[in-house]
């Protein structure tokens, strides 16, 4: 193969994944802006789905209106190759604190849990697009 088409093709490679992680960092950001301050529990919480910020924040859907920003105690290291994930809670009881993420058999407690407000999240995107 000739030498510059390689080099051509791994930098395209590169701008890609930096472009990729500039919006995963804008999205993650967005998140932040739109979460309120912690609360110490959730009740009544089942997991419906998921979406992985990085090893530190994690957002997690319940019930419609039930959304949260999770923070760890400490990365959770390679979170993003977990076909699945588990998340501990006491009788439908998600605590900060005490409860976990569990993703490739490991357990990843559980800092802060912080409510976001999806409607305004939506609402300022349409914004951003008009």
């Amino acid at each position: 193969m000739n030498p510059k088409a390689i080099l051509l093709a791994l930098s395209f490679c590169i701008a890609a994944s930096a472009g990729a992680r500039e919006s995963d960092e804008a999205r993650a950001a967005r998140y932040e802006q739109f979460a309120g301050e912690p609360v110490a529990q959730v009740k009544n919480f089942q997991l419906w789905r998921h979406e992985i910020l990085d090893d530190d924040r994690l957002v997690v859907w319940g019930k419609p209106g039930q959304t949260y920003l999770l923070t760890f105690r400490e990365p959770c290291v390679d979170i993003e190759w977990a076909h699945a994930l588990g998340l501990s809670s006491s009788l439908g009881t998600m605590r900060a604190d005490y409860d976990y993420v569990s993703a490739r058999g490991q357990r990843c407690y559980i800092r802060t849990i912080r409510p976001v407000n999806e409607r305004a999240m939506r609402e300022a995107k349409k914004k951003e697009r008009s």
